[in-house]
């Protein structure tokens, strides 16, 4: 700016202008801190009362599965996967999310869903919501429809994507990942960060280790979540309230990427368990993470 022989004021008039307003005629050439300062307090009125929410985003979709990544129940269903890049996790409860402009409400999240801060979430488009709390009333159609993400009691879009016509066993992402332009991913990530560079003779890598719920609370069939960002001994356990060991669920060596498990309400001998608050531990070499699951009956 010193340098700069055209400029139509001079260095002090700047160096004034930082701090304070300089009239220039009937106007006011506004400084650079009053007029955020100004800026801030407009912008805070017009948001007064409002409740902000956390932003969360349609990372990645494959609308044509036919061998690439199954279900829960060796499925291969089509997949949408939320992404969520907040530090802290994000409830989505009572949001929304459909594959149809005109009924943007048509699936609402189930109670207790839950996106782990800097972590993932896989909802199923399988049409079948028999087989699990995240598994949607409706399929992908893969020659091309959009996905929207609304908030709760439909007061807004939280994220959409308008796709063509799709390739089979290809999904699409956001690179860089929340926020990012579509494309085309050779390999599919579904529970981990998109990486265009890798090729289909590599393993993406997760490369964090989340573990979510999911209904939570729920009566009496939950799913349990989780991303490995390595191959390890996996364990999951389950507690009661007082810390005595309820039921084992995993215990052993799986790869890295998304898994999940469920767990039905019983005991490691077959038997229902009482309703109340239990403890989901999951540990996976260096990394342990416990959850707080409420079961209600």
């Amino acid at each position: 700016m010193y340098a700069d022989s055209l400029k139509h004021y001079s260095n002090e008039a700047f160096e004034t202008n930082l701090e304070e307003d300089i009239p220039a005629g009937p106007n006011v050439t506004f400084g650079l801190k009053s007029f955020i300062q100004t800026r801030y307090s407009i912008v805070s009125a017009q948001l007064e009362g409002t409740d902000l929410l956390p932003q969360v985003a349609i990372n990645e979709f494959m609308a044509s599965n036919a061998t690439a990544f199954a279900d829960e129940s060796g499925d291969y269903d089509d997949w949408i996967e939320l992404a969520n890049p907040n530090y802290e996790d994000v409830d989505i409860s009572g949001w929304y999310i459909s594959d149809d402009l005109e009924d943007a409400t048509k699936f609402e999240i189930p109670e207790g869903t839950v996106v782990p801060a800097e972590g993932f979430l896989i909802l199923w488009a399988d049409k079948d919501e028999n087989q699990g709390a995240l598994h949607l009333n409706f399929k992908l159609d893969a020659d091309g429809e959009a996905v929207i993400l609304i908030h709760p009691d439909g007061i807004g879009t939280a994220d959409s994507v308008s796709f063509g016509l799709q390739v089979t066993d290809v999904s699409e992402g956001r690179i860089p990942d929340y926020f990012g332009e579509w494309r085309n991913l050779e390999v599919y990530t579904p529970g981990t960060f998109n990486d265009p560079t890798v090729n289909l003779s590599d393993k993406p890598l997760p490369r964090t280790f989340t573990l979510a719920v999911y209904p939570n609370p729920f009566n009496p069939i939950t799913t349990l979540g989780y991303t490995l960002p390595e191959n390890s001994l996996v364990t999951i356990t389950i507690y009661n309230i007082l810390g005595k060991e309820v039921k084992t669920l995993i215990n052993q060596t799986q790869y890295t990427g998304y898994k999940s498990v469920i767990w039905n309400a019983t005991n490691d001998y077959g038997k229902p368990v009482s309703a109340g608050i239990y403890l989901c531990q999951i540990q996976a070499g260096e990394y342990i993470s416990t959850k707080k699951m409420v079961l209600l009956k």
